[in-house]
């Protein structure tokens, strides 16, 4: 999987993710958005498939 830098809400990846914070959306494409890093392990270890996933250095950083 290639790292891209996102730089617009306007990405078409991010309106999808936007998009499947209403439930119908997530009905309607069978996809939901995992936020948390334990959860992604969790959805791994049941063999989901991940279509993509965003990540913010910035935000991950523990400061050093």
């Amino acid at each position: 999987m290639a790292n891209i830098a996102i730089s617009s809400t306007q990405n078409t990846k991010v309106k999808q993710a936007s998009g499947l914070r209403l439930k119908r959306s997530r009905e309607q494409s069978q996809r939901f958005v995992i936020d948390y890093y334990r959860d992604l392990e969790r959805a791994l270890e049941q063999n989901y498939q991940i279509d993509y996933a965003f990540f913010c250095e910035e935000l991950a950083s523990d400061g050093d």
